[in-house]
């Protein structure tokens, strides 16, 4: 709610559903300009919120001490809070204890209010009567009848007294409700044993509490307990019938006397005999109101003499704000670091568990029986460019000379070597492979030639900085001859032949008979033709083209290819029947320990390989 009125400090806030006065701190002029924000809550909302703050525990396991703490931005209000509900509990447990003497003393005034009425009616109408018949005192005999008779009257009176609150502690005892509650206040039963009963019976009820706490109502203390506090209760029910017996007789006997004694008034003269019915009701009256005032006296010294057997042995202090019990930063810090670490570990082995790329040179070897030709370290600079070429005795040269060597092994005769290469995926690196492979081929003296069949996705020429107006598409089209295609190198030994314009079908041209034709024209111009194919796991251009070759070289990438890439070579080698298969593990890193893998190409393949894949 919003209220359009303007009010001074320390001037008190009266709304409908609120009140509240605000003051300066001492040594405080005024606030700082800005907009401050007041929440008023219900009695529940703030019960509930001051719930929340507040902690009970106990001190040992069977420790009696109770520790009240409660948490809160300002020190202060924690304070004053714990302070409060400590002194509060040790007014309700008084409360609870005074409850019965409470009640007793609310029921004597009760009666006290309406013996006073009639006390001073009777004294009215006697003093009235006195006059009238200008009597002053009865005479002896009718006093004496008069006197006996208003000390019958006011006993029995005390005992009907006595016999409604019996009942009623009968009555509550039976029905076991608030017996932590239950006091003879009021009762004369100093003699008869009661008291000290309900004192025996309470430090049960308290033990039962306790041992609830820790135990099931089966447990053997539990339900010795039990049984002693229903002995107990029996036995205090038992004396209290006891008593109401010796009551109801000592009524009886009283209530004969009255009888006999009215019976003897009756004889006395008219005068004298309705001064002797009123002056016995004023005495009656008298004396229950005496009686009234004492029990009464009684009970509230009684209820005023009652003590908690609780106290409190440490009052709340003020917390150095400096020194605030949380966040405890350094606790949280450590928490989060040992958490950070422990969660880090596992996503680190989660991930590599559920990692199914290959990462080195084991992974290979396990997933395939194919031979392992040559393993080529990352190319992290200049990957547009010829890397042998640029960099004759790099490592990369010298991996490339080693993958050289091994063909040399997986040849099958002399002649011209026809090596076909491809991948099962965009993104391996043959294009790479193919590129540097010719060159460092070439540079054994024999006449190379690297032939870019990859006519969807060219990317050969641009690594020898070539034209693509016309290449092996235009060939086998029909569109040019096999001279007018071969375009020359920085190295005289090595040949490139792009691949083209791209056509609309590539599939048709390298499986016509013109590719046949080309190739054995190819083989009578150079030693080794390198054919560099689209990737196999897209389209089926290079399963013709491996049927024919003399050596085929699969391209795997390290962190790149997937391990399930090496069962679907196995299964095409075997399919179809595809010897001389070697396999070649791309972009991996060495170190002083050995290879491994690592990320360096960055050709910008990936998955989509065709641009009609991605639509």
């Amino acid at each position: 709610m919003e209220i359009d009125k303007a009010y001074d400090f320390g001037q008190k806030v009266q709304e409908a559903h609120f009140a509240l006065t605000l003051s300066l701190k001492e040594g405080i002029e005024a606030l700082e300009e800005g907009s401050y924000r007041f929440e008023v809550l219900s009695s529940r909302e703030a019960a509930e919120l001051a719930q929340e703050k507040v902690t009970v525990s106990q001190k040992g396991k069977n420790s009696a001490i109770l520790q009240i703490s409660a948490e809160d931005n300002v020190p202060l209000r924690a304070k004053e809070f714990v302070n409060a509900l400590a002194e509060a509990y040790i007014d309700q447990s008084i409360q609870r204890k005074t409850l019965e003497a409470t009640m007793t003393l609310e029921f004597i005034d009760d009666q006290l209010s309406r013996i006073n009425d009639n006390l001073q009616t009777s004294a009215a109408n006697l003093e009235h009567f006195k006059k009238e018949i200008n009597m002053v005192d009865l005479g002896t005999k009718a006093q004496g009848v008069v006197e006996k008779m208003s000390e019958y009257e006011s006993k029995l009176a005390e005992v009907a007294m006595e016999e409604k609150m019996l009942a009623s502690l009968y009555a509550q005892v039976q029905k076991g409700r608030n017996l932590e509650m239950l006091s003879s206040a009021g009762l004369n039963l100093e003699n008869t044993g009661v008291p000290e009963l309900i004192k025996e019976l309470q430090e049960a009820l308290l033990k039962q509490k306790f041992l609830l706490e820790d135990y099931t109502p089966q447990h053997p203390e539990v339900l010795k307990v039990t049984r002693t506090i229903a002995q107990l209760k029996q036995i205090i029910t038992g004396t209290i019938n006891t008593l109401k017996e010796r009551v109801a007789s000592r009524k009886g006997l009283l209530a004969k006397s009255i009888d006999e004694h009215e019976a003897l008034l009756q004889t006395l003269p008219e005068e004298e005999r309705i001064l002797g019915e009123l002056q016995r009701k004023f005495l009656v009256n008298e004396k229950i109101y005496s009686y009234l005032l004492e029990k009464r006296a009684a009970t509230a010294i009684a209820k005023a003499s009652t003590v908690s057997k609780n106290r409190i042995l440490d009052t709340a202090l003020v917390p150095d704000a400096a020194k605030p019990v949380k966040p405890k930063r350094k606790l949280i810090v450590l928490v989060g670091l040992i958490l950070g670490l422990i969660f880090g570990v596992f996503a680190a082995f989660v991930s590599e568990f559920l990692d199914d790329r290959i990462k080195e040179e084991e992974d290979v070897r396990k997933g395939s029986p194919l031979p392992l030709a040559g393993m080529i370290p990352s190319i992290k600079e200049d990957s547009d460019k010829v890397k042998v070429l640029e960099s004759p005795k790099s490592i990369v040269s010298e991996a490339f000379r080693t993958l050289r060597t091994n063909l040399q092994f997986m040849t099958p005769g002399s002649g011209p070597l026809l090596l076909v290469i491809t991948s099962t995926v965009g993104g391996e690196g043959k294009t790479t492979v193919g590129s540097n492979l010719g060159a460092i081929i070439s540079l054994t003296g024999k006449r190379t030639v690297v032939i870019n069949l990859d006519m969807r996705k060219p990317v050969l020429h641009k690594r020898f900085n070539l034209s693509n107006n016309q290449g092996i598409s235009s060939v086998l089209a029909g569109k040019a001859s096999l001279e007018s295609v071969i375009l020359p190198t920085a190295d005289e030994n090595l040949d490139i032949i792009p691949s083209g314009p791209i056509p609309p079908n590539p599939s048709e041209l390298i499986g016509g008979k013109l590719m046949l034709e080309t190739i054995e024209k190819l083989k009578a111009l150079y030693d080794v033709i390198i054919f560099d194919t689209p990737p196999v796991g897209l389209v089926t251009d290079a399963m013709a083209l491996m049927k024919l070759s003399d050596v085929s070289l699969y391209v795997l990438r390290a962190g790149y290819s997937k391990k399930a890439f090496l069962q679907d070579i196995n299964r095409m080698a075997q399919a179809h029947e595809i010897t001389n298969l070697g396999l070649v593990l791309n972009d991996i890193r060495y170190n002083r320990s050995g290879y491994g893998y690592g990320y360096g190409y960055g050709y910008g393949y990936g998955y989509g390989y065709y641009e009609e894949d991605r639509k």
